[in-house]
C-alpha cells in the first residue's frame, strides 16, 4: 500500500514537471535591443556578436524592456541579477538618453528590434492544444516574428495592420504560433516595437510574464476574474447608489458616491486586459484612465463635503475648476508627464482634509481640556478625551479620501501587474464609505420612525420592494454568468476541436521525402491557417517506384475545404490504381464522377495536377484548371512553362462541378535524367508582400531557374526561400503547396 501511495507521489511530481518543462520563460533568457527594423534581416539568421545589438540579462519574471531608454549606439554585456528594469544604471552617463517627464514635446514615432533566441523543447512542439506567446505589456505598435514568419501585426504598416494613428499598447497579448514555424533547438523570437521614444509604454512595459507555453496555459493567464469582479462590484455600488440618490434628491452624498465609485469603475477597467479587446486604440484607453482618474478626486471630495458638512466648501469647487487644466493638457503634451503632474497635485485634498478637518479640530479641543484640567494634567486623558469629541463620520470619511488618493496615485504611475493590495484597499473604501452612508439612512430611518409610524410602514415597503429588484437583478446576473460560462466553454471546445482537425489532416499527408532509384521528390506544405484546402500525394509501390503523384487546391477555406482534401486525397489514390490500364484523362474522368456525386451539397470544388510516372522517365500528365507545371532541363538557363505546342484545350474544368460534360485530355513527355517539374498552387505565385506585389509566376520561374540543380530537396529549398524573402512581413493569404520532382535517370 505505501508503495503504491509513494509511486503515485512520484507519479505526479513527474507529471508537473513535465508540464513546467514546456514552458519558456522570455524573461529567464537573454534579449537583444537594436536599433531601427528590417524585416528582410530576420531571414538572415541571428548573431549575438552583432555590435548593433544591445544585450539584456535574463531577470526571472521580472524584466521590463522600454527601448527607448537603451543606448543602442553603447554595446555592453550587463553582469548581475537584480530586481531592477535592466536599462540605465549600468550605463556609463555619456551614452545614457534622458527620459524626462517634464519634456513637454511629443517626439517622432521610431523603430526599434527586440530579439530573444530560445529553444523550444519537443513537448511543446508537440503539444495537442497549441502553441501561444503570452506578453504581460507590449507596445505602443509592435509585430511579433518566429524564425523569420510573422504572426501578430499590430503595426501601421503590412499586411493587416491597424489603421495609420491607432496606438496598440497592450495588457496581456496573446499570439497563437503555428508549430510547423519551430525547430527542435535554437529559434528566434523578434519583435518590432514602434512608439515615441518618451513614452515608457515602448516596448515591454510590464515586468512580467512574458511566456511561451501551450496554448491552453497561456489562455489561464490572461483570467482576472478577481480584478472582473471587483469592478463589477464598484458598478454595482454606483449603480445602486444612483438609484437611492433619485429615490431621495435632497442627500447629493448619494450622487456624488455614486460618481465617485463609478469614475474608480472605469480607471480599474482601463487597466485590465480585456478593454484592448474591446477599445482597439490604447491611446483612447489611456485617455480614459487618466481622465477617470483625475476626475476622481475631486468627486471623493464633493462626496467627503456633502456627506459631513451638506454643502460644496471653496476649495472643492475652486480644486475641481484646476482638474480641468490637466484634462485638456493630455491632449496637448505627453500624457506621461500629465499623469506624473497630477500625482503631485492630486496630494492637496488628502491635506486639506487631514489640516481641517483632523489637525485643527483636535488642536481646538486639545487646548480646551488641558485650559480646562485640574490639578495635574494627565496629557493620554487629555489626547482621548480630544480624539472622542471629533465627529466620528467626518473622521472616518476624511481618512478614506486620504487613503484613496494615496493609493490611486500609487497606482496610475506605477507599471506593475495588477496591483492586488489596492483592490482590496479600495474595497475596502467602498464600503467603508457605503457603511457611513448606511448609518446615516439608519438614523433619518429611526427619526422618521419615531414620528410617524405610518410613514415607516411606507418605507419599510419602499425598501422590500427594492430588494425584491436587487434580488432579480442579482439572479439574472448569476444567469448570465452562467451563460457566458457556457458560452466560454463552448468556444473553448471549438478550438479545441480546430486544432485537433488540424493535427488530424496533418497525419493523411505523407511525411517523407520520396525518393527511389529513378525518381526523387521534395514538398512542402503552408497552411495560411488551421486546417488546408490544399492536399498532394505520392503513389509508390512496394518495388521501390514512384507510379506518380497529385497536387490539388480546393476552393474556399476552413473546416469544409479540409474534410474535402480528405475525401479527395482517398478519391484519388484508389481511382489512380484501379484504373491503371487507362489513360490519365479517363482516370480523371472516373474521378470527376464519382465528386460531382460526394460535393453536390456543397459548393466546394478542385483544381488538380496528375501525373504518372515509370522508370524510363516518361511522363503522363493531365490538368483540371489548375495551375501550369514548370519544367527545368538540366543545363538549360531557363525554366519555362508546361505546355504543348499547337494544342490551347488541353486543360479540362475543374474537380466537382455538375453540368460540364467534357472530356479530359492527358499529354505523355519524356524526361532525360536531372530535369526537373515544379508543380504547385496559386498560393505560391499570388502571395503578396507588404507592399501588395505578388510574388507572380515570373518569380516562380525565376527561382526555379536560379535553383540548385542536385537533389530535389535543395533546389525546394531555394525556391521557398526566394519565396519568403519576398513575403517577407506579409500574413500569409491562402494555403501554399509545392512538390518538386526530379529524374534522376
Amino acid at each position: 500500500m505505501r508503495r503504491s501511495v509513494a509511486g503515485l507521489i512520484c507519479f505526479a511530481f513527474g507529471c508537473l514537471a513535465a508540464l513546467h518543462a514546456q514552458r519558456v520563460d522570455l524573461t529567464a533568457l537573454p534579449a537583444f535591443v537594436q536599433d531601427g527594423f528590417n524585416a528582410t534581416s530576420l531571414l538572415r539568421g541571428f548573431n549575438p556578436d552583432d555590435p548593433t545589438l544591445v544585450e539584456l540579462p535574463p531577470n526571472p519574471g521580472n524584466r521590463p524592456i522600454m527601448v527607448g531608454a537603451i543606448p543602442v549606439t553603447y554595446f555592453m554585456q550587463f553582469e548581475g541579477i537584480s530586481n531592477r528594469s535592466f536599462l540605465l544604471n549600468d550605463i556609463p552617463q555619456e551614452f545614457r538618453f534622458e527620459m524626462d517627464l517634464l519634456n513637454f514635446r511629443k517626439n517622432p514615432v521610431h523603430q526599434y528590434t527586440i530579439l530573444i533566441p530560445f529553444d523550444a523543447p519537443r513537448e511543446l512542439i508537440e503539444s495537442k492544444s497549441g502553441i501561444g506567446l503570452f506578453l504581460a505589456g507590449v507596445g505602443t505598435n509592435w509585430q511579433v516574428y518566429v524564425n523569420g514568419t510573422i504572426f501578430r501585426n499590430e503595426a501601421s504598416f503590412g499586411y493587416l495592420s491597424v489603421e495609420e494613428g491607432v496606438e496598440r499598447a497592450v495588457r496581456g497579448a496573446i499570439v497563437d504560433i503555428a508549430s510547423t514555424q519551430l525547430t527542435e533547438g535554437l529559434n528566434v523570437l523578434a519583435f518590432m516595437i514602434e512608439g515615441d521614444p518618451q513614452d515608457h509604454r515602448t516596448g515591454f512595459f510590464m515586468p512580467g510574464p512574458y511566456v511561451i507555453d501551450t496554448y491552453e496555459n497561456i489562455v489561464t493567464m490572461r483570467e482576472q476574474y478577481v480584478q472582473l469582479a471587483f469592478i463589477g462590484a464598484y458598478a454595482f455600488f454606483a449603480v445602486y447608489h444612483f438609484v437611492l440618490y433619485l429615490l431621495r434628491r435632497r442627500n447629493r452624498a448619494y450622487l456624488m458616491y455614486s460618481i465617485g465609485i463609478g469614475l474608480l469603475a472605469l480607471h480599474l477597467f482601463c487597466r485590465t486586459y480585456i478593454v484592448h479587446d474591446i477599445i482597439i486604440n490604447s491611446a483612447v484607453v489611456k485617455s480614459l484612465e487618466i481622465m477617470s482618474l483625475i476626475a476622481l478626486v475631486p468627486a471623493f471630495l464633493a462626496f467627503f463635503d456633502t456627506a459631513v458638512r451638506n454643502h460644496t466648501t471653496l476649495f472643492t469647487k475652486l480644486f475641481s475648476a484646476a482638474a480641468v487644466i490637466p484634462l485638456i493638457l493630455q491632449f496637448i503634451i505627453p500624457k506621461e508627464t500629465v499623469q506624473f503632474i497630477w500625482s503631485v497635485v492630486a496630494f492637496l485634498p488628502a491635506a486639506y482634509v487631514l489640516v481641517m478637518d483632523l489637525v485643527l479640530p483636535m488642536r481646538r479641543s486639545w487646548r480646551h481640556y488641558r485650559r480646562t484640567a485640574k490639578g495635574r494634567r494627565n496629557y493620554f486623558l487629555i489626547f482621548f478625551r480630544s480624539l472622542r469629541r471629533l465627529n466620528a463620520a467626518k473622521l472616518a470619511l476624511g481618512i478614506a479620501v486620504i487613503g484613496a488618493t494615496t493609493a490611486l496615485n500609487v497606482l496610475s504611475f506605477t507599471t506593475g501587474v495588477f496591483e492586488s493590495i489596492a483592490q482590496y484597499g479600495f474595497f475596502a473604501l467602498t464600503f467603508g464609505a457605503a457603511t457611513v452612508l448606511a448609518a446615516q439612512f439608519v438614523h433619518v430611518y429611526g427619526e422618521v420612525a419615531a414620528i410617524n409610524v405610518v410613514l415607516e410602514n411606507k418605507v419599510q415597503s419602499r425598501t422590500h420592494q427594492l430588494e425584491d429588484r436587487m434580488k432579480e437583478q442579482d439572479d439574472l446576473n448569476v444567469k448570465l454568468s452562467e451563460a457566458s460560462a457556457r458560452l466560454k466553454g463552448a468556444n473553448e471546445a471549438a478550438a479545441t476541436d480546430m486544432r485537433m482537425a488540424v493535427q488530424v489532416q496533418q497525419g493523411f499527408f505523407p511525411k517523407e521525402q520520396p525518393r527511389t532509384s529513378r525518381w526523387e521528390a521534395s514538398f512542402v506544405l503552408l497552411p495560411a491557417a488551421g486546417i488546408s484546402g490544399d492536399f498532394f500525394d505520392f503513389y509508390t509501390s512496394q518495388a521501390d517506384t514512384l507510379d506518380g503523384l497529385v497536387v490539388g487546391d480546393v476552393s474556399g477555406h476552413g473546416i469544409a475545404s479540409g474534410l474535402v482534401t480528405v475525401l479527395a486525397r482517398s478519391v484519388f489514390h484508389r481511382n489512380f490504381y484501379e484504373y491503371r490500364n487507362l489513360s490519365l484523362g479517363k482516370v480523371m474522368d472516373a474521378i470527376n464522377e464519382e465528386l460531382i456525386a460526394e460535393l453536390e451539397a456543397v459548393d466546394n470544388y478542385l483544381t488538380v495536377a496528375l501525373l504518372r510516372l515509370n522508370e524510363a522517365g516518361y511522363v503522363e500528365y493531365t490538368s483540371a484548371a489548375h495551375t501550369e507545371i514548370l519544367y527545368r532541363g538540366l543545363g538549360r538557363p531557363r525554366a519555362v512553362e508546361l505546355k504543348p505546342k499547337g494544342v490551347d484545350a488541353y486543360k479540362g474544368f475543374p474537380i466537382g462541378r455538375g453540368g460540364l460534360a467534357v472530356p479530359y485530355k492527358s499529354i505523355r513527355f519524356k524526361l532525360n535524367p536531372g530535369d526537373s517539374l515544379l508543380i504547385y498552387t496559386d498560393g505560391v505565385s499570388e502571395q503578396r508582400n507588404v507592399d501588395g506585389e505578388e510574388f507572380g509566376l515570373d518569380g516562380v520561374i525565376t527561382a526555379l531557374s536560379s535553383a540548385p540543380s542536385e537533389d530535389a530537396k535543395s533546389a525546394l529549398n531555394f525556391i521557398m526561400q526566394e519565396w519568403r524573402f519576398h513575403t517577407s512581413g506579409a500574413r500569409i493569404a491562402d494555403d501554399v503547396t509545392a512538390v518538386l520532382l526530379r529524374y534522376r535517370g
